[in-house]
């Protein structure tokens, strides 16, 4: 089951944080800087991962809804996924690192985790869904960039 997370890059510390403890507890996460091998295509990379996951954490924060660029490309992929799915099935876990606002409606609606004060606490909720859901990865098709 593997698992997405998006990030800014100047966020990328508490998103490789994540990635960490998300294996230490047993998942398959993936994140381009670590998952991206020198040479390789690095969009068509994301494009593949984003359509193989099961699960997409978009690690949000002040400077990334802020941001644009790529971060924010890798959204609105999840959010073109979510149109696709059952309206009750959990894909995107948005995870906030500081008070920011949630970016994009079906996001939005969605129920965020925080992961302040206590970075500990919110993994744990973080690590309840993924463990409520054994489901195949999504037959999603392919993105188009």
């Amino acid at each position: 089951m593997r698992i997405f997370i998006s990030y800014a890059n100047e966020d990328e510390g508490m998103a490789m944080r994540i990635y960490e403890d998300l294996r230490t507890n047993g998942h398959e996460p993936w994140i381009a800087c670590r998952d991206i091998l020198p040479g390789q295509d690095w969009e068509r990379e994301i494009r593949r991962a984003i359509d193989g996951c099961r699960f997409f954490v978009a690690v949000l924060s002040t400077t990334s809804v802020r941001k644009t660029g790529y971060v924010q490309r890798e959204l609105r992929m999840a959010v073109e996924l979510i149109e696709r799915m059952p309206p009750d099935r959990i894909f995107v876990i948005p995870v906030r690192l500081d008070n920011c606002q949630i970016p994009y409606e079906r996001i939005r609606g969605r129920q965020w985790q925080d992961l302040f004060p206590s970075y500990d606490e919110g993994l744990k909720r973080v690590l309840q869904v993924l463990s409520l859901s054994d489901e195949a990865a999504p037959d999603t098709g392919s993105l188009q960039l």
